[in-house]
């Protein structure tokens, strides 16, 4: 499938400014930066609620199915396990080892 460089641009630029709204979210709770508490707020709202949605509507945009869709959910049973049993684990181990 041939690449769309607009599109691939434009999920670079929704991943960069991810980035940085986490990264200012780190930088206002562990180096005191109380002065500049609004504009983090006011650069991370604007981030989550425009830029996210942006990101996946250019993801959805270049998606299309490569497999058939029996094969499809075989394989989103797998991955749901892998995952399922590993959280499980360590759900218990949690549980065990807290003190109550």
């Amino acid at each position: 499938m041939k690449r769309i460089e607009w599109v691939d641009f434009g999920k670079g630029f929704t991943i960069l400014f991810v980035v940085l709204s986490h990264v200012l979210d780190g930088l206002h709770k562990t180096a005191g930066l109380e002065s500049y508490e609004n504009v983090t707020k006011i650069l991370m709202a604007v981030i989550f609620t425009f830029i996210m949605p942006v990101f996946f509507a250019l993801s959805g945009y270049v998606y299309h199915p490569t497999q058939k869709i029996n094969r499809y959910f075989r394989n989103i049973g797998k991955k749901a396990i892998n995952l399922f049993v590993p959280y499980v684990i360590f759900f218990v181990v949690y549980v065990v080892s807290t003190p109550m």
